[in-house]
């Protein structure tokens, strides 16, 4: 499966061939929006927050994903402690992982 990683930033955009994912902002206080933009339908997709070793803190988002821009909110209610976490976006073909870091 093809994975990126981006290092975190105020607002960062990542992406593959037919989807991409930004954060804004990037540093969490209190929430972010996370947008994802599909060129394609995806049948089953999961946003999962994890902590750095992987242990997956929260589903964000899980179901059909319509191709377009969609907007989820991630809370800081989502993740334990201040620090450094992975959001992933992972479809039945791919998997877009990128760090955020909460306050």
């Amino acid at each position: 499966l093809p994975t990126a990683f981006e290092s975190p930033t105020a607002v960062t955009d990542i992406q593959l061939k037919d989807v991409s994912m930004l954060v804004s902002p990037n540093l969490i206080a209190d929430h972010a929006e996370v947008f994802i933009s599909a060129d394609r339908y995806f049948q089953e997709a999961t946003l999962i927050l994890s902590d750095i070793s992987g242990r997956k803190l929260a589903t964000i988002f899980q179901g059909s994903l319509a191709q377009g821009e969609q907007v989820f909110r991630l809370n800081r209610t989502d993740a334990e402690s201040s620090g450094l976490y992975l959001l992933s976006l992972i479809s039945e073909d791919k998997t877009l992982t990128k760090k955020v870091i909460f306050r």
